[in-house]
């Protein structure tokens, strides 16, 4: 396999593909689009996971108004060439909108598909769970348990979904969406037995607002204000991903300068992303005092990104072309001095909750996951890398300052698979974060320029793909534009890395016990938000908020707002 040429393989795709290969092109990023007739999805499925080991990064869907919808799989071939991505795009006609699922090959497929089935109305057919993902089960039934009143003011309520008995072999044991161990609102349906678990149904949608939507009513400069709401936590990685993915579509190269800001401002997100989740699982095992002092030395990393930006949550700081603002000398002192006397001190106390018994007890051998397992499943980021899956996409694909000469670093990985790994990878990744960030300083007080370019009119019918490594892992964004309105985007599809992590949760907590839920949970450093692409919008010119309802968007694309 390393002898072979991404070359070699683009070539033994076609002939694979046969009579159903239609044509291909190459654009920005090293990113091949090859159309293909829908028929042979399946066994493209099983050939590029059998023969190439090939990588489902996602499954989009655009709508192409008469012309029908394109359902396209993008496909990573890094492990054979760094950023290559091969795309495959079927049309699907708009009065018989399916086409075969994929999922039953790649279970990376599975909440793509049924997402893409309730957003665009494609049918997948053969997906082994076709529920709605994010609408409810019910959609377009009254939703369960709905009060409706009935003749005399009765009140009746309303179940469309017989309920299933509970069988002789466990019982279903909710929790969820308002639960203690729950920051956000999500629902897991455990079916248990003298404590194990035996089986899980995860129900995600209870924040969703269709963010992607949205984007694709809006120019792509107010979009920048969009995305950045996705996730608080890692605001900065999608203002970046996003930024990333129209600067490939508009073929801008941003300075230098502007490329070491990004970068220092993505580890920051990553050192105050670990810490709080580290911070989190301490609180869950028991380790108060742990909890508070990693919270507290966040608070300084807060305070860096305060220094630089002005906001200490959504920044506002990426511009398509650079950024908003520079870092001089004096800020880059300040941020120095903060790093040294936080991130150590960060690290020697999270070592030592993982060297103390408790904690040893609580997560080695729980929520077990094999390198194989990682890769089928289609994790991501330092769940990934806790078992040893080495993907990272500032070494794979890299963006920002991660390919420039300033910038050196390794991947970390830890054996094991268990959430002791997972524990350990986001300890160790403190201090890589501290060590990209100082070499950032550093090169800052060197490198001089520009930190903004100018950047052309978008163009018709172009397509583009940015990912970036957000601190939860593979963060990925694809961008069609318009062809009557090339200022606006066709299509935007994000996949988050939470998305992906969160499909993995039950392959995770199957076979431990009720109380490993928690800590197996808090392992992957869960974000149900951005897994939904939630928002609430602010009317620019009033300032009144209001949250826009699934409802709301079948009615209108919501231009006004």
């Amino acid at each position: 396999m390393q002898s072979v040429t991404i070359k070699d393989v683009i070539e033994d795709i076609k002939s694979f593909l046969g009579p159903s290969y239609i044509g291909d092109y190459v654009i920005r990023g090293k990113k091949h689009f090859i159309l293909i007739d829908k028929k042979i999805v399946v066994d493209l499925a099983k050939y590029m996971k059998d023969k190439w080991d090939a990588r489902l990064v996602h499954v989009t869907v655009s709508d192409l108004g008469a012309d029908g919808f394109e359902v396209a799989y993008h496909y990573s071939f890094e492990h054979i060439e760094p950023k290559y991505h091969v795309t495959f795009k079927a049309i699907v006609d708009r009065e018989d909108p399916k086409i075969d699922s994929v999922s039953t090959v790649t279970y990376e497929a599975s909440w793509a598909e049924r997402e893409m089935a309730e957003l665009l109305g494609i049918e997948f057919v053969g997906h082994p769970d076709p529920r709605h993902l994010f609408l409810p089960y019910e959609w377009p039934e009254e939703v369960e348990s709905a009060v409706k009143k009935s003749g005399e003011d009765k009140v009746e309520i309303v179940t469309s979904i017989p309920r299933k008995p509970a069988d002789s072999v466990g019982v279903i044991i909710p929790i969820g969406p308002y639960h203690p161990m729950l920051v956000e609102n999500i629902f897991f349906r455990c079916k248990v037995k003298d404590e194990v678990i035996l089986d899980v149904d995860i129900k995600p949608g209870l924040n969703h607002r269709g963010v992607m939507q949205l984007a694709e009513s809006r120019n792509y400069w107010r979009n920048l204000y969009l995305v950045e709401r996705v996730c608080g936590i890692c605001s900065s990685s999608h203002q970046i991903a996003y930024a990333t993915t129209i600067e490939n579509l508009l073929e801008v190269d941003i300075p230098d300068r502007a490329r070491l800001i990004r970068t220092l401002l993505l580890e920051l997100d990553r050192l105050h992303s670990h810490f709080l989740i580290l911070g989190l699982w301490a609180d869950v095992m028991g380790f108060l005092t742990g909890f508070h002092h990693m919270w507290r030395l966040r608070e300084n990393i807060m305070d860096i990104l305060e220094l630089i930006t002005g906001n200490r949550v959504t920044h506002g700081m990426i511009l398509i072309g650079g950024v908003k603002l520079d870092v001089d000398n004096e800020k880059l002192d300040k941020i120095e001095k903060v790093l040294k006397e936080t991130v150590p001190e960060g690290f020697e106390i999270a070592t030592s909750i993982a060297d103390h018994p408790v904690c040893k007890k609580r997560l080695k051998n729980v929520g077990v996951v094999t390198r194989k397992e990682a890769r089928d499943i289609g994790l991501v980021g330092p769940t990934a890398r806790g078992s040893e899956f080495k993907i990272d996409v500032r070494k794979d694909d890299p963006f920002a300052a991660y390919d420039m000469d300033w910038v050196s670093w390794d991947v970390v990985t830890y054996p094991g698979g268990d959430c002791y790994a997972r524990f350990m990878v986001r300890t160790y990744e403190l201090l890589q974060a501290y060590e990209i960030c100082l070499q950032c300083v550093e090169a800052l007080r060197k490198v001089g320029g520009p930190i903004q370019v100018e950047i052309e009119e978008p163009e018709p019918n172009k397509e583009a793909v940015g990912k970036v490594e957000a601190p939860r892992g593979e963060l990925f964004y694809y961008v069609k534009s318009g062809e009557e309105n090339p200022h606006i985007p066709n299509t935007v599809r994000i996949r988050t890395p939470s998305y992906r992590n969160n499909a993995g949760l039950p392959f995770m907590l199957k076979g431990y016990t009720v109380a490993d839920i928690p800590t197996i949970v808090t392992s992957i450093d869960p974000c149900y938000s951005c897994t939904d692409r939630a928002i609430i919008l602010e009317n620019e010119k009033t300032g009144e908020r209001k949250i826009i309802t699934i409802r709301d968007l079948l009615k209108t694309k919501t231009t006004n707002i």
